[in-house]
């Protein structure tokens, strides 16, 4: 059996939280856990979200979904920003917990409005599929630009979408193009191929049979 992971006492949370990561990093889950256990006793939030996962795939722990998503939301709750867009997620396509759309939308936008992109394009899909909530164009947009703007491809090319088809909005081919074409480098498919379509014909940048080949 494996020996109890020890450590200094003088160690700070943040240093044994590193410690932790560090052997998880590694694949070293039981010394993980035990490290990432310690620092979350001293109320390191990282070390408790990192622990959730352990919890959730039963890495250096048994499988304990319940579990993990206590420290989840703890983690979120102490502003851990990929710890509420995972709440959010879990939340809002009901795995391992009641579904709830309007507190995903809480935990999205808690994200979001700190510069969380993953969060920011959730929260604009939200609003753009209108489904378990009121649509909202306007703010799907907003939300989609912002994350867009930080690179993330998948609102890229939703805002080349809405933009191509005319969804809430007045068509606007350049602007379409744009956006499938940033959405494009950052290698998404569906992206490429618009580009590739846009190129052959013609629509929002002019007709090149050449680059409408290369996307395609």
């Amino acid at each position: 059996p494996r020996a109890p992971v020890s450590f200094p006492s003088e160690l700070t949370a943040e240093e044994v939280y590193r410690r932790g990561e560090a052997a998880y990093g590694a694949e070293n889950y039981p010394e993980a856990f035990a490290l990432l256990q310690r620092a979350a006793d001293l109320d390191h939030a990282a070390a408790i979200h990192l622990l959730s996962d352990c919890y959730w795939k039963g890495q250096g722990v048994p499988e304990d979904k319940d579990i993990s998503i206590q420290l989840l939301q703890k983690a979120a709750g102490m502003g851990v920003l990929d710890a509420q867009h995972t709440l959010g997620l879990l939340l809002e396509f009901g795995v391992n917990t009641e579904k709830n759309v309007y507190d995903a939308m809480k935990w999205h936008r808690l994200a979001a409005e700190k510069g969380y992109a993953p969060s920011q394009w959730r929260l604009a899909c939200l609003y753009h599929n209108g489904k378990d909530l009121p649509r909202d164009i306007q703010e799907a947009i907003r939300w989609y630009r912002a994350a867009a703007e930080q690179g993330n491809e998948n609102a890229q090319y939703a805002l080349g979408q809405i933009y191509c088809t005319g969804d809430g909005i007045a068509p606007n081919p350049e602007l379409a193009f744009q956006w499938y074409l940033m959405a494009a480098k950052l290698d998404d498919l569906n992206a490429q191929h618009k580009v590739g379509e846009c190129y052959h014909k013609g629509e929002g940048v002019p007709k090149d049979c050449a680059e409408a080949v290369k996307w395609y």
